[in-house]
């Protein structure tokens, strides 16, 4: 008891002597969010949230609100509240919340004057009134051609809500699909179905709705429909109807056309029927047909197409030719169209020819012939051209050359002789360009006299045709080789041992017959290689070459003789193979030559110096290269067999000799990599009690033949062939 008036005492000393209060407001009971809300009642929760029992008494708590920044409304709270204990408070002048589809902030906060707490004395919210929607209309229901229409349709008399998106129907409503527009307009075009647009509206707080819907309503589009009639007329009875079939309206009017439809003139005809008569040139018609409200539209166009009167035209003229030749013939001044032609070899009996074209090819002819044309102009009556003679003449015979022959230039005269022609020569000809260019001889004579000719020269002879083409002879050749040169073989020269070399022959006239080599200049062996040039694949021994040459029918010659020497190959040593393990380096050994040039490597020091260190990480060949005084070069080939790294060491610092299969002997993982693994164990008082030069894994704690007290000593570990020393302790515990 004494204790709790100490409490008591030690509250009102913190106080001033009272309790500590705290009015609080907590939560809203309305109004809250809602559609087509009007004067509405400001509810709270009050709290008294004082920390030791303390009633609020009534009347000192002074309550506010405030909607949109307004005018304050203030009430007391007239009943007294107990701690912990809370009030449902409504003030008793309610707030207008009817503007539509608008968010009103609320505030409410109290007043007391001995709030210890002022964070919670304060509630605001936002109270959105949606008001019921006005779906209005969709503006307004049309009639449009199929396939060919556009327009905008407005939503008109909406109130309220917001637009989620227009809707369609082409089955009359059963069914509706969505259109992603949330403006009061929609745009259509090209339908070709019946179809109803309408536009959802969402409420918010109210309920959705949805506005009244247009009708599109589709016209077929229309058809203009076919003509009929005579296509084609002579010039003499062009006359006839044509009639208008398949249209989908009345015929507005007809319409002719004699420029091939540029210009069209109404004919003021509203019938489904057009009558003509003495038509003089070729004439299009159509009809116009009504298309509602769809674009007018035409019917097919009809041509009336006005013949004129056959005239079968003039052949040209009477002809010479040479046997087996063709002739083109040509009729002109025709009208209409050739039927057929017609040919004859005395001029009675006739022959028709399958060719409606004005002209005709006879082909080549070897007896005279007479032809002539057949021509109709469409429906008029057929007529005939005159006939012309194609007369034929017998070919010629040119004859043929003999003498032709192959000379060396130090002897190249004679004579050539045209044999078998038939009708005069008009001269000879020459060509020293392998008949590309040929130049006249003022010859008439059918023999031709040659003379010292330096090169090779064709002849031929150009014998008269008459009124056939003149002709030339076979050609006769005269093939003139000149004198025979060996020419120069590359100079002497010295090439590497193992080495390839090439010699070339330049300045030969003629062509190479053989090539020739010699060890000692006297004795001669064959070579047969016919090219300018020689490849050795590898120089191995000293020899001379030399070339013969013949020109054509002339004597051979044989070229100077070129001597090639050998120079002996430096000697070269890349060293003796290494064997390291990865991540070592070894220095390689190389020698021989006067410079040295490894193999380009990054894993090398220097590729330039004979002992540059290596440090691969997988066995690799290094090449080195030297070059000796005469500029010869010679390799060799070094391999660093590089063997896996040493695995780390993990010495284990327990042993529990208890024969469950763990840790029964001491163990240090990775010893298979050391040959030969030296291990000394000693006791705390430095007493050596195990020691091996070549460990196994395989102690298990034993000193004198028993078991070591449990206790922690002291190891040495030496990896062999490393200097590495590795110390630590070692515990040991049989019962465990």
């Amino acid at each position: 008891m004494l204790t709790h008036y100490i409490k008591i005492l030690f509250m009102l000393i913190l106080t001033g002597g009272v309790y500590a209060q705290d009015a609080a407001l907590t939560s809203v009971i309305g109004p809250t969010d809602g559609c087509d809300l009007g004067n509405e009642s400001i509810s709270i929760v009050v709290l008294n949230n004082s920390s030791m029992p303390n009633p609020i008494p009534g009347g000192t708590i002074t309550l506010h609100y405030s909607v949109n920044g307004g005018p304050t409304v203030s009430q007391p709270l007239v009943a007294m509240l107990n701690t912990g204990a809370t009030w449902n408070f409504t003030f008793d002048v309610p707030s207008d919340f009817s503007t539509c589809n608008y968010d009103f902030n609320v505030v409410t906060w109290l007043e007391y004057g001995a709030d210890v707490d002022p964070t919670n004395d304060t509630l605001s919210w936002v109270v959105r009134n949606d008001c019921t929607i006005v779906p209005g209309q969709v503006d307004s229901d049309e009639l449009v051609c199929d396939g060919i229409n556009s327009n905008t349709l407005n939503l008109n008399g909406w109130q309220h809500g917001t637009i989620t998106n227009w809707i369609y129907s082409e089955d009359n409503g059963a069914t509706w699909n969505s259109i992603p527009n949330t403006t009061t307009s929609h745009g259509f075009n090209n339908l070709t179905d019946e179809t109803q647009f309408a536009v959802e509206i969402d409420g918010g707080h109210c309920p959705n709705a949805t506005s009244g819907f247009a009708t599109i309503t589709i016209q077929p589009t229309p058809v203009g429909g076919s003509l009929t009639g005579p296509t084609a007329l002579c010039i003499s009875s062009a006359n006839g109807t044509i009639d208008l079939t398949g249209n989908s309206g009345a015929v507005l009017d007809w319409e002719t056309s004699i420029d091939n439809g540029t210009t069209w003139i109404g004919i003021g005809n509203t019938t489904t029927q057009e009558n003509f008569s003495g038509l003089t040139q070729t004439t299009m018609y159509r009809a116009l047909i009504d298309g509602g409200v769809c674009a007018d539209v035409y019917s097919s166009i009809h041509e009336v197409y006005i013949e004129e009167a056959t005239v079968a035209g003039t052949l040209e003229t009477d002809t010479l030719i040479c046997e087996n030749q063709a002739v083109n013939l040509v009729l002109s001044g025709n009208v209409g169209a050739v039927d057929d032609w017609e040919s004859s070899v005395d001029g009675t009996n006739w022959s028709p020819i399958t060719n409606t074209s004005t002209t005709h090819g006879t082909g080549p002819l070897s007896t005279p012939t007479y032809y002539r044309v057949n021509v109709t102009n469409g429906i008029c009556p057929a007529d005939q051209s005159n006939q012309v003679f194609v007369d034929v003449q017998e070919n010629i015979t040119p004859g043929t050359i003999s003498g032709g022959t192959a000379t060396c230039a130090a002897n190249a005269s004679g004579a050539l002789t045209l044999n078998g022609n038939n009708s005069p020569v008009i001269h000879w000809e020459q060509s020293t360009n392998q008949g590309a260019n040929w130049n006249i001889i003022s010859n008439t004579s059918n023999t031709e006299n040659y003379s010292s000719l330096s090169q090779t020269t064709w002849y031929r002879v150009l014998v008269d045709g008459g009124v056939c083409n003149d002709q030339h002879s076979d050609t006769a050749f005269i093939v003139v080789s000149p004198i025979s040169v060996g020419g120069t073989l590359t100079g002497d020269t010295s090439i590497c041992y193992g080495d390839p070399f090439t010699l070339s022959l330049t300045g030969n006239v003629g062509d190479v017959s053989f090539w020739e080599s010699s060890a000692d200049g006297v004795s001669w062996t064959t070579i047969n290689i016919t090219d300018s040039s020689y490849t050795i694949p590898s120089v191995t021994s000293p020899y001379y070459y030399r070339v013969i040459v013949k020109s054509g029918v002339c004597a051979e010659d044989t070229s100077n003789q070129a001597f090639v020497q050998v120079l002996s190959l430096p000697v070269v040593d890349a060293g003796t193979d290494a064997n390291i393990l990865q991540g070592d380096s070894v220095e390689l050994n190389g020698s021989g030559g006067v410079l040295a040039l490894w193999s380009a490597d990054s894993t090398l020091s220097d590729t330039t110096i004979y002992n540059p260190v290596a440090s691969p990480l997988e066995t690799t060949d290094y090449y080195l290269t030297v070059i000796s005084l005469d500029g010869c070069f010679n390799s060799d080939t070094v391999t660093v067999n590089v063997g896996p790294p040493i695995p780390p060491l993990d010495v284990k610092n327990l042993i529990t000799p208890n024969n469950d299969g763990f840790n029964d002997t001491w163990i240090i993982e990775g010893i298979e990599a050391f040959p030969n693994m030296a291990v000394k164990v000693y006791n705390i008082y430095g007493v050596l009690v195990f020691e091996d030069e070549d460990y196994k894994n395989d102690w298990g704690g034993i000193y004198s033949s028993k078991l070591l007290p449990n206790g922690t000593y002291l190891y040495i570990v030496m990896p062999g062939g490393t200097e590495n020393v590795l110390k630590g302790n070692l515990t040991i515990l049989g019962d465990e």
